[in-house]
């Protein structure tokens, strides 16, 4: 016999007591001899909606997260069969701010909205501001085999500025094909940029920190999400000048032609050339001028990166 079973209820979490409250009926069929719990074949109304909540939430979800502010509004419905019913709503937000520990710089986040569509997730436009801008739209189809169609976008964006280290982004990363599956592929340019030596030193600068001090263990490399695991990465990372190395030692312009890889089961890994186009270096009171400096990157875990340089000083006496 079929039946309509009520449900309501909330979650409540954080400072703010935000809660996400549910509300409807499940249709349900019960048999009491021989005695037997199932969902019917239709009849779902279910509606799921949030209060107070607040971006400030990404706070105690990932650690990464330093800062966020900014309302946020969920809402979504169910109805018919539960085994495959029809889902419509939205996520959405109002102007927020957010700050990440690596990153420095607070990035402003504009009003915008997530919808739900059926049997997808469309995402017309998630913009992020800092000087420039960022932004994120495209689809995900749950139906079916699910797959994603996303793109990254990047205009003069301001990504990081953080212990004298800032970079400037222009360009696009592009994120397709099945959820078991994905690539990202795209060609980003940092049109400028700004470092200090030790933001190439893994693990040794206090203010920016590109690698964790202790390396993962191999327990949790193997519990990596299987959509990461899965990931197929290309990137193309391109610079032509006014990118400086800034010490109080000296000054030096770079050029930069790199690639970030990754297949299926194996690390990140970045391979390609950084050049230096001019500079100079004081050393003991004496002015050096920078000849030739080329860092390789080999492009494989595990291999060390190589530099090959000259400094010359011009010598009038001896």
């Amino acid at each position: 016999q079929a039946e309509q079973a009520q449900v309501a209820g909330y979650l409540e979490i954080g400072p703010l007591r935000s809660r996400l409250i549910w509300r409807g009926s499940v249709p349900v069929r019960i048999s009491l001899s021989p005695f037997a719990f199932a969902l019917a074949q239709d009849g779902l109304d279910l509606r799921v909606h949030s209060e107070r909540v607040n971006l400030s939430l990404l706070t105690s979800v990932h650690k990464e997260v330093q800062a966020a502010e900014g309302p946020v509004d969920l809402v979504v419905e169910a109805r018919g069969n539960p085994h495959q019913p029809k889902v419509s709503g939205h996520l959405r937000w109002s102007a927020g701010s957010l700050k990440l520990h690596q990153a420095g710089t607070p990035y402003r986040l504009t009003p915008g909205e997530i919808r739900l569509q059926g049997d997808k997730i469309v995402i017309p436009g998630l913009v992020v501001q800092s000087d420039g801008s960022m932004r994120l739209s495209g689809e995900i189809v749950l139906a079916g085999v699910p797959h994603t169609q996303l793109r990254l976008q990047t205009d003069n964006f301001l990504l990081l500025d953080r212990g004298g280290n800032e970079v400037w982004t222009n360009g696009f990363v592009d994120l397709k094909g099945p959820l078991s599956a994905l690539v990202a592929s795209g060609h980003l340019k940092v049109p400028k940029a700004q470092f200090r030596p030790t933001f190439f030193r893994s693990g040794m600068d206090p203010d920016v920190i590109l690698v964790p001090v202790k390396p993962t263990p191999k327990a949790g490399a193997a519990a990596a999400p299987a959509i990461y695991r899965n990931l197929r990465v290309d990137v193309t990372l391109e610079n032509s000048g006014n990118a400086w190395l800034i010490d109080p030692m000296g000054k030096v312009e770079m050029i930069a032609h790199l690639k970030i890889k990754k297949d299926p089961g194996q690390k990140l890994a970045m391979g390609g050339e950084v050049r230096a186009l001019k500079g100079t270096l004081d050393i003991e009171e004496r002015t050096f001028t920078v000849k030739r400096a080329v860092l390789r990157m080999p492009g494989v875990t595990g291999k060390p990166i190589t530099i090959d340089g000259q400094a010359v000083h011009e010598m009038d006496e001896i």
